[in-house]
């Protein structure tokens, strides 16, 4: 995954592009990782001893406890490795202290798209999350600090990633529909 910030002014139909900034080396499946690395720790078990079937099995449960942190504050990542159950409990708070680095990396491109637009962060009159990764409750939450306000959750943030893909597919196309859209 990547991170990307992208600040836009929208007058009627037309979109204009003040700035975009990213990082090519964040994104959704680096909080995953970091589930994975502390699932490794606690359960003491060398990541490299483990055949691909099965790390390929950790990284899909922890996948899971990471989306299951949308709608919860506790989870107990659990899996057979060797035929032995291990098992660890992490609360939505001790995962959020543990991705403090991967956060502070979101911070960065936020703050050059922001200096790139000579634009102050009271500037920005709405946030909108797009991509999986914003439904991380510790990004929307590292979002709402930084900006002092709740971002907007008019759009689902996959359906924005589609429905934006599919705009520019109709305006290289240059479809009817679509010419409309600057």
């Amino acid at each position: 995954g990547t991170f990307d910030v992208s600040i836009l002014e929208l007058y009627g139909s037309i979109m204009e592009v003040h700035a975009i900034a990213g990082d090519n080396f964040i994104g959704g499946e680096d909080f995953t990782a970091l589930l994975c690395s502390m699932f490794f720790e606690h359960t003491q078990i060398a990541p490299e001893s483990l055949d691909l079937r099965t790390l390929h099995e950790v990284i899909k449960t922890a996948e899971a406890c990471k989306c299951a942190f949308s709608d919860q504050h506790e989870i107990t990542m659990s899996c057979t490795i060797h035929n032995q159950s291990y098992k660890m409990h992490l609360t939505l708070e001790e995962y959020e202290d543990a991705c403090a680095p991967l956060l502070e990396k979101l911070r960065r491109p936020i703050e050059r798209s922001l200096r790139d637009a000579h634009l102050g962060l009271s500037d920005i009159d709405q946030i909108v999350l797009v991509g999986g990764a914003t439904r991380l409750p510790i990004v929307q939450r590292f979002v709402e600090r930084l900006f002092n306000r709740t971002p907007e959750k008019l759009v689902d943030p996959d359906y924005a990633v589609v429905l934006g893909a599919a705009i520019q597919c109709g305006m290289k196309e240059r479809q009817k529909e679509i010419q409309e859209i600057i």
